[in-house]
């Protein structure tokens, strides 16, 4: 084994985020199968008097040892739940996850048991016990626990092995029920140094102790090195909407080796910075061979090549691999750090992963002359970037890149055949990206192009509330490619359905023009004629008329008093909506909604809303809308909640039209 071929490993557990809450007093874990009285009788939890279960312990030992010369990560895990509720009996269904292939990690030892609240101790048998596929690489046990009583305490335990020992497992100190103890001890041989990251809430103390001990293994006796890190009373998670990690704020720990110095594996430094970081990357069997080497690219270039003419720049030829990769190589819709096969089996197999297709971009732009690089991404949902030291796990996926004379120089993402050249996919753009390049890694920015929307109408309403007449509507930047996408596999008359007039009950289109789907860089317009019945409300002589048919978003997504986590946006977002309206002969206005702007802080944001009388028979409703921030933190959270509240109140705001 070496340490080059060695995969980092990502465990999967419940998403999650904390809110704070400081470490109460020591607690002494109990053995397995002893349950204290207390714990037997207790009903409510009393730091959370609402919670419907409580993990009463979560207690983990990691250790890194040889077997057979052999590097092994062991994780021995138990668990203790308490259930109060008859709500929370979900909690009897557990699910475990770990690998599907067994020679990366093998679970065993697998042991569940509940106890009643009178202290009776009933095994769960194997029968109530399913493997389940989560995905090609992942499998779950799924334990079923029959005749779950209100007070139960389930207890279940089980060990995981990996020759991970690039970044061990990482732990997770909080889920979505309270956890009143959470401990991890992690044991390694004194000369193998792991770097640690903790993230918690700047409230909430993670405390750790640490000790040196001799320990015997395969008749070799090795210095050891201890510490356990402990957690208590840790709240249960509350999601909020638009954050876009939770785990960004949730406590948890994760490791990356620094050094190896010990007699079964290989002595040196091990990513102590960036530039190393970026040396075992390009050395890696697995991520460097995939574009360096030329030979694993050559059935790509051949294919390539007729599509290039003399004289072509560097920013042409990346702007067609990147057309003809993107158009050639399907996305797999998966994110990935380490592409498997060659660039050669991607292509003849037509899809991929992101770090397949946009490194067989970065691969066939070499092989043809032109510099390109891989660039490390953590997508939004992965969560943020730890810039302070190379810690590789955080990374789930890839982009290409190629050198300019500009600073950022040329960002490649292959992930939609719709892309421009810096066009990403918004998944993507997370803050930074780190370019794997020998002489000048460095971060470079990833930014989200603008979404851009714009409804224009021009309807004449009769006297029962029917709309007639012409309408528009264009996209721009990522819900650009959105509609080329759905464009492919879908009738223009079912796009326009499920994209403009999913609020309206009854329509029919008519002369549907779509213009400009292959001008990739200009925004795609979408013209027809339309009739909608029913769209206001006729009661005696009145019609009741909402203008707005159709927006960006249609009701205020922050509904909470508070908010403990930032807003993340995935992009700036701009909404134009026009309507000229021609009033109903016979009838003339009798309220109108009143006009309303408003700008947030910093020129984070602006809305601005009117409706105006063109003469006698004829209205002209303008709503314009546009975020340029993406990031608002809870104390800006108020203002941002008004701001949609005046968004949504116009939104809905009605027109009184009165019979002469």
């Amino acid at each position: 084994m070496t340490l080059k071929s060695l995969l980092p490993v990502v465990f999967l557990f419940c998403v999650a985020s904390l809110c704070a809450q400081k470490k109460s007093a020591t607690f002494e874990p109990q053995r397995w199968g002893d349950f204290p009285t207390a714990d037997l009788a207790m009903t409510i939890y009393p730091k959370d008097s609402n919670a419907t279960a409580l993990v009463l312990q979560d207690i983990g030992e990691l250790q890194l040892y040889a077997r057979k010369r052999k590097a092994v990560v062991q994780l021995n895990r138990r668990r203790r739940i308490k259930v109060f509720d008859v709500s929370a009996f979900n909690q009897g269904n557990l699910r475990i996850f770990y690998r599907a292939n067994k020679e990366e990690e093998k679970m065993t030892d697998l042991d569940i048991q509940v106890v009643s609240p009178s202290g009776r101790v009933e095994k769960v048998k194997s029968d109530n016990v399913f493997t389940e596929t989560v995905t090609d690489k992942w499998l779950a046990k799924k334990i079923f626990i029959p005749n779950l009583q209100k007070g139960s305490i389930i207890e279940y335990r089980y060990e995981l092995r990996s020759a991970d020992v690039f970044s061990l497992y990482e732990w997770y100190f909080q889920e979505e029920i309270p956890i009143r103890w959470s401990e991890l001890t992690v044991s390694t041989p004194s000369d193998v140094k792991y770097v640690h990251v903790i993230r918690t809430p700047e409230t909430m103390e993670v405390k750790d102790s640490t000790y040196d001990k001799l320990v015997w293994h395969e008749a070799e006796q090795l210095n050891y090195n201890f510490t356990k890190y402990t957690l208590a009373d840790i709240p249960a998670f509350k999601p909020e909407p638009y954050t876009a990690a939770p785990d960004d704020y949730r406590a948890q720990i994760q490791f990356q080796i620094k050094r190896i110095s010990t007699a079964f594996l290989i002595d040196g430094n091990i990513l102590t910075d960036w530039d190393g970081l970026t040396l075992f990357l390009t050395q890696n069997s697995i991520f460097g061979r995939f574009y360096l080497d030329s030979l694993a690219s050559n059935q790509l270039e051949k294919a390539f090549r007729p599509l290039l003419s003399p004289g072509d720049s560097g920013t042409v030829i990346a702007e067609k691999a990147l057309r003809f990769i993107s158009k050639n190589i399907k996305w797999d819709e998966s994110f990935s750090l380490f592409p498997a096969s060659t660039p050669n089996e991607v292509f003849k197999q037509k899809a991929g992963s992101s770090a397949q297709v946009n490194m067989s971009l970065t691969a066939l732009l070499r092989r043809v002359g032109v510099k390109s690089y891989p660039v490390l991404v953590s997508t939004r949902s992965n969560g943020l970037v730890v810039q302070e030291f190379p810690v590789l796990k955080q990374f789930n996926s890839v982009l290409a890149y190629v050198p300019t004379d500009s600073l950022n120089g040329i960002l490649l993402d292959a992930t939609s055949p719709y892309h421009s050249l810096n066009e990403l996919q918004p998944e993507h753009c997370n803050g930074v990206g780190r370019i794997v390049r020998i002489k000048g890694t460095k971060w470079v920015p990833l930014v989200a192009r603008e979404l851009s929307e714009t409804w224009y109408g021009n309807l004449q309403m009769n006297e029962d509330g029917d709309l007639s007449g012409n309408f528009s509507l264009s996209a721009a930047g990522a819900l650009a490619a959105d509609w080329r996408t759905t464009l492919e596999h879908e009738k223009e008359v079912d796009f326009l359905k499920k994209t403009f007039s999913a609020q309206l009950a009854d329509i029919q289109f008519d002369s549907i023009k779509i213009n400009r789907v292959q001008e990739l860089d200009k925004p795609i317009v979408a013209q027809f004629k339309c009739r909608i019945t029913g769209a206001a409300n006729a009661v005696n002589d009145y019609i009741y008329f909402k203008p707005i048919l159709d927006f960006v978003f249609l009701e205020n997504p922050f509904k909470s008093a508070s908010r403990a986590y930032p807003v993340n946006f995935p992009c700036p977002t701009k909404g134009n909506y026009v309507l000229s309206l021609q009033l109903p002969p016979g009838y003339h206005v009798e309220e109108l909604p009143a006009d309303a702007t408003i700008s947030l802080p910093e020129n984070a944001g602006k809305l601005s809303f009117s409706c105006t009388r063109h003469g006698e028979n004829s209205l002209q409703i303008i709503f314009k809308m546009q975020l340029q921030k993406l990031n608002f933190g809870p104390d800006e959270y108020v203002g941002l909640q008004q701001f949609f509240h005046l968004a949504t109140d116009k939104i809905q705001s009605q027109i009184v039209l009165k019979k002469l």
